[in-house]
């Protein structure tokens, strides 16, 4: 499961909350690097969670990975920031944001389990463009006609890969659009509280809450995993954990806009994994759809960079 970071440390879903970090000391090229090894980790993630799919519930799989991102992710806030930074100033707000981020992680999983993994990255996409659409309410931001413009482009890019009309609309499509609705409102709680909770605070509230969230459904959907599907589930959650890392190490080492733009890295990883695993071809729409969105989306951050 790709889950969202700190705001400081950054995920591929957090990218433009990720652009208050100032790096002291530039290299672009060691940023890049560990982006790109971060979203692979997190298209990983995915991939384990979707091949498991047939035999287990995306709950499990997710709470169970949980466990493993933990070891992780305990050790990245024991070399930075202390256990003690992971004690959250705004606890409320804190698990709103866990919440929301894990209801779209499942939503998102789940439309693996449905769509090839293009697809549901492509919808995912479109959370910067609905975090500009309602940042003038939610946020109290001004949104001037050029970002206007770009959100309904990319509006336009969803629907060109969704093609109304044309193609059967599948419960997958619209649970990773949904998903991209909780992650864009994910990502607004966390510019209310990014400056001040620390990357331990977000990282551990996100784990727990999920945690919390999962294991009261656990006792319906519980499947005894044999050995082979439990370290799948351990690797899936490890992959996750480590992607934080990466993410942190990332834009410790580049700033946010040279970093972000690689969130877009996860459509080859998910043509390539859906390939090599799945058999899954993405479509010419789905393409030209997802080029349309991925453009909308670095031209925002463009004209956040410049704002």
């Amino acid at each position: 499961m790709a889950m969202p970071p700190a705001p400081r440390a950054g995920s591929g879903r957090d990218l433009p909350a990720a652009a208050a970090e100032a790096s002291t000391v530039d290299r672009p090229a060691l940023g890049i690097l560990w982006a790109v090894l971060s979203f692979g980790c997190f298209s990983a993630a995915d991939a384990v969670v979707k091949w498991l799919s047939g035999g287990y519930t995306v709950f499990q799989s997710i709470f169970v990975g949980t466990f493993f991102a933990f070891v992780p992710v305990l050790i990245l806030v024991a070399a930075t920031e202390g256990f003690r930074a992971a004690r959250p100033n705004n606890p409320v707000l804190v698990v709103l944001r866990g919440v929301l981020v894990t209801a779209a992680a499942l939503g998102v999983v789940w439309s693996f389990t449905r769509l090839p993994m293009t697809d549901g990255y492509a919808l995912v996409f479109c959370s910067p463009l609905i975090v500009t659409a309602l940042s003038p309410w939610l946020l109290g931001e001004a949104v001037g006609w050029r970002r206007w413009a770009a959100v309904g482009a990319g509006f336009a890019g969803v629907l060109v890969m969704l093609r109304p009309g044309f193609a059967t609309l599948d419960p997958g499509h619209l649970s990773a659009f949904a998903s991209a609705v909780l992650f864009a409102l994910g990502l607004i709680v966390l510019r209310r509280i990014g400056r001040t909770e620390s990357n331990a605070a977000l990282l551990v509230g996100l784990l727990l809450t999920t945690q919390a969230m999962l294991l009261p459904v656990m006792p319906f959907v519980w499947v005894t995993p044999g050995w082979a599907d439990l370290v799948l589930m351990g690797l899936s959650g490890t992959f996750a954990g480590f992607a934080q890392i990466f993410l942190v190490l990332a834009f410790k080492a580049a700033p946010a806009p040279v970093v972000a733009p690689f969130q877009y890295s996860q459509m080859l990883w998910g043509v390539l994994f859906g390939l090599l695993l799945f058999g899954d071809r993405p479509t010419v729409f789905v393409l030209i759809g997802a080029a349309i969105v991925v453009a909308c989306g670095l031209y925002i951050l463009h004209r956040e960079r410049r704002a």
